[in-house]
C-alpha cells in the first residue's frame, strides 16, 4: 500500500469518526425503539442494559441467574457498554444495536438498567413494559446524577429518562431521599429491597484457593496480607493524574512490603493515570467483588466501593490527600464525610503508613457505616427482586408500591406438562391438580397423610406415568388412523379400477354396435 493510499484511508476513517461523533445516538436509538413499538410486547422477554461494564457480575446478572435458577422461561436481551461504542470498528455492533436489540427491547415486558440510560427520555414505552433502575453502586456515599450534575442539557435528559422509569431500587430506607434527588424522581419510585450484586459477599467462598490462584501470577504476595488501593475518579484529567502521584509506592514497599502486598484498582473513568509496572494492577480484574473478598485492608477515598467492602466488616482507611479541594470543588457527599467515615481519614503518605503499621482502624465505624447504607445482610436481595417482579405477588418490606402478581402468568409460555408450581402455594397446587382426578374435587385419600412436598412429588410421578400412557395411546390411535386411511385408499383404488374397467367395456360394446 502506498503512502497516499494509507493517508487517504486514514482521512476516511477520521471522517467516519467525526460523522459518528456528531450524531445524537440517544435520539437515533430511541427512534428505532419507537418504530419497533408497533410489535406486541412479549411477557417472557427481558432486556438487561449494562451501560456500565461490570464484566457480567453485577446486579443485572444476579437477577438473570436467579431467574434461570427458578426455571423461569425468559429470553434475555443483553445490551452491553461495548454495543454502544460509537466508532468505525463497531459499525456492525451499532447496526445490530439499532435493529435486533432495539426490536427486542421494544417488545420486552421488563427492562433493567445498571446506569443512566438517556435514550429512555425519547422513548414511547408501552404500558405493559416496566423499567427498573438497579444502579451500579451500592448506598449513597458521594453525590451523583442530579445531585451533582450542572449541565442543563444532561439534567433535562436525565429527568426525561427518569420519567419513563417505573422503579429505582435502593439498599436502605436511609438513602431513599438521596436516590430520589440523584435521579430527579418522586420518593414513591424508590423501592428499598436490597442490592442484588452484594449477595456475593454473603455466600461461602474458598478464598484461600482464590489467593493461591492469584499468587501464581504474583508469587511475592504469598504469606502477606493483601491491601487494595481503589481511588475514584475526579472528573478532571489533571486531578486524576495526581491520584497515583500522591501515592508513594516506593515508601509503601520499603515500610510495609514485608507484611503487606499492595494492589491498585482504578475507576473505569480514570484515563490519565498509569499504574507503575512494579505494582499489581487490578484495574482489569474481571470480578471486583471476588477481589474485595480476597482483600484484607481497603484504602479508598470517596468511592462507593467502601460501602460494599464494609459488608465484609474489615479494615478501611480513607486516603483523602485532596480532601479540601474535593469537598469544595467537586460533587460532595450526602452524609457528613468525617462523621460517617468507615475508618480513619489520612491526608499524607506517612500518616497512611503509620496507620497501617499501628493498626489504627476502628471496626465499629465500619459496622455503623454498613448499617447506614444497607438494610439487608443476607444473600437474598436478588430473590427479593425476582419475587417482587415475577414472584408470588406478596408485598415486600420497605416497598412503597404493590408488586405485580406476575408469577402465574409466565406459566403460559411453557408446554402444559412442564409448567411449574408456585413454591409458596404448593398445597393449593396439589388440590388444583388433584381435583380433576376425583369427582368431589378433594385431595385423594392416599395423599391425605403426606406433607405438601411429598404429595407434589407423588402427583408428579403419577402424572408422568399418565402422560406416558396417553402418549402411547395417542401413538396407537395415530397408527390405527394411518392404517384405516391406507385401507380406505386401497379400497378407493380398487373401486376406481372397477369403474374404469366397466367404462372401457361399455365403450367397446358401443363401438361394435355402431
Amino acid at each position: 500500500m502506498s503512502y497516499r493510499t494509507a493517508q487517504k484511508d486514514s482521512e476516511s476513517t477520521l471522517d467516519v469518526q467525526w460523522r459518528l461523533d456528531t450524531l445524537n445516538t440517544n435520539k437515533i436509538f430511541a427512534g428505532c425503539f419507537n418504530f419497533f413499538r408497533k410489535w406486541k410486547v412479549k411477557k417472557n422477554q427481558i432486556t438487561l442494559i449494562e451501560k456500565l461494564n461490570t464484566g457480567g457480575t453485577g446486579s443485572l446478572f444476579e437477577i438473570k441467574n436467579e431467574c434461570e435458577k427458578r426455571g423461569l422461561p425468559f429470553h434475555f436481551n443483553i445490551i452491553t457498554h461495548a454495543d454502544y461504542e460509537v466508532s468505525p470498528r463497531n459499525l456492525g455492533g451499532l447496526l445490530k444495536l439499532f435493529t435486533i436489540k432495539a426490536f427486542r427491547m421494544a417488545t420486552s415486558s421488563h427492562i433493567f438498567l445498571n446506569d443512566n440510560f438517556l435514550p429512555l427520555g425519547y422513548m414511547k414505552l408501552s404500558d405493559e413494559t416496566k423499567v427498573v433502575q438497579l444502579w451500579h453502586g451500592m448506598g449513597s456515599f458521594k453525590k451523583f446524577g442530579g445531585s451533582s450534575e450542572t449541565n442543563p442539557e444532561v439534567l433535562k435528559e436525565l429527568k426525561a429518562a427518569t420519567k419513563n422509569t417505573d422503579h429505582i431500587l435502593a439498599s436502605s430506607e436511609n438513602i431513599r431521599d438521596n436516590y430520589a434527588e440523584a435521579f430527579i424522581a418522586p420518593k414513591e419510585k424508590v423501592i428499598c429491597i436490597g442490592c442484588p450484586q452484594v449477595d456475593y459477599f454473603f455466600r461461602e467462598h474458598d478464598i484461600a484457593a482464590w489467593k493461591e490462584e492469584l499468587s501464581e501470577q504474583y508469587p511475592e504476595m504469598k504469606g502477606k496480607k493483601l491491601v487494595l488501593y481503589a481511588p475514584t475518579f475526579r472528573g478532571e484529567e489533571e486531578h486524576d493524574k495526581k491520584l497515583l502521584e500522591a501515592f508513594d509506592f516506593d515508601a509503601f514497599q520499603k515500610e510495609l512490603g514485608k507484611d503487606y502486598f499492595l494492589m491498585v484498582r482504578l475507576h473505569p473513568q480514570i484515563q490519565s493515570a498509569k499504574v507503575p509496572d512494579t505494582v499489581a494492577n487490578m484495574t482489569d480484574y474481571p470480578n471486583v467483588r471476588k477481589l474485595l473478598c480476597m482483600t484484607d485492608i481497603l484504602i479508598a477515598d470517596y468511592s462507593s466501593i467502601a460501602v460494599e467492602y464494609s459488608l465484609l466488616n474489615r479494615q478501611i482507611i480513607l486516603y483523602a490527600f485532596d480532601k479540601e479541594w474535593y469537598l469544595s470543588k467537586d460533587r460532595g457527599f450526602y452524609f457528613d464525610y468525617e462523621k460517617t467515615a468507615p475508618g480513619p481519614i489520612v491526608e499524607n503518605m506517612q500518616d497512611l503508613i503509620d496507620c497501617i503499621k499501628n493498626k489504627q482502624w476502628d471496626i465499629a465505624k465500619v459496622e455503623k457505616f454498613a448499617h447506614l447504607h444497607n438494610d439487608y445482610f443476607d444473600d437474598k436481595s436478588a430473590e427479593r427482586v425476582v419475587d417482587y417482579y415475577f414472584g408470588n405477588g406478596k408485598k415486600l418490606p420497605n416497598s412503597a408500591s404493590e408488586p405485580e402478581p406476575f408469577y402465574e402468568e409466565w406459566n403460559q409460555y411453557r408446554p402444559k406438562h412442564r409448567r411449574k408450581r408456585n413454591p409458596d402455594s404448593i398445597s393449593q397446587n396439589i388440590f388444583d391438580n388433584a381435583s380433576g382426578k376425583s369427582q368431589n374435587g378433594k385431595l385423594p385419600e392416599k395423599w391425605a397423610t403426606q406433607d405438601a412436598e411429598e404429595a407434589v412429588n407423588s402427583w408428579e410421578s403419577e402424572r408422568k406415568k399418565q402422560r406416558k400412557r396417553q402418549q402411547q395411546k395417542a401413538r396407537m390411535q395415530e397408527k390405527l388412523k394411518q392404517q384405516t386411511a391406507n385401507v380406505t385408499k386401497q379400497k378407493n383404488k380398487k373401486n376406481n379400477n372397477f369403474i374404469s374397467g366397466i367404462d372401457k367395456l361399455t365403450s367397446k360394446k358401443r363401438k361394435r354396435y355402431k
